[in-house]
């Protein structure tokens, strides 16, 4: 027993302590925690797709603006940020209604991990932060979409952002909508229940 233990630590030791806790949450929701995400095939003509990393993918619409879209200024962008272990058919239904209203779409996907282990999450939010300041992307008006998790990770963007307010100013100017859905909120109770809150603008 005592071998087998000592084996293990070395094998911890090994790998590291992250890389340990990867393996060990990987094994316990294999469903949450992929290697490689899912591809998605999006059921709308004139769509190109890059993917940007392993969690971040663009779907970009190559047709003609619809006429809900205006057509001065840079197109507007959609950041989509799904639910875990989120099926590619569901999400595709999301970002098809978006992209046959002319806009392109950024889909951030979310793993167990940054949840557990919120440095991760918070290190994840700052290449999703670098992302959006990327040349690519940083003229663009955003409107965000968070289900679930995805609202935990766009919080941990917004984190660095209330960090470094000034330098992130422009990005939070390009902000003009939040579409939180399904989101968990506060106490236990809460959770069971659910909260829905309306803007006083509606």
């Amino acid at each position: 027993q005592c071998h087998k233990q000592f084996f293990l630590l070395q094998r911890v030791e090994k790998m590291g302590w992250n890389g340990a806790f990867k393996k060990i949450i990987s094994f316990l929701f294999p469903r949450y925690f992929t290697g490689k995400m899912m591809a998605r095939s999006i059921a709308v003509s004139g769509i190109t797709a890059q993917k940007i990393s392993k969690c971040i993918t663009f779907y970009k619409n190559d047709t003609i603006a619809a006429p809900a879209v205006t057509q001065t200024g840079p197109k507007p962008l959609l950041l989509l940020l799904p639910w875990l272990g989120s099926r590619p058919r569901a999400v595709d239904k999301y970002c098809e209604i978006y992209l046959k209203t002319g806009f392109d779409v950024l889909v951030v996907e979310s793993e167990v991990t940054h949840f557990l282990w919120p440095r991760w999450g918070l290190d994840y939010g700052a290449k999703i932060l670098d992302v959006l300041q990327s040349q690519q992307f940083i003229s663009r008006p955003l409107l965000v979409h968070s289900f679930s998790i995805g609202g935990f990770t766009f919080a941990q963007v917004m984190l660095h952002i209330s960090r470094k307010s000034q330098q992130y100013q422009s990005l939070t100017n390009r902000i003009h909508g939040h579409i939180y859905d399904s989101l968990v909120v506060g106490s236990v109770e809460r959770m069971a229940t659910g909260k829905h809150v309306t803007s006083p603008l509606l």
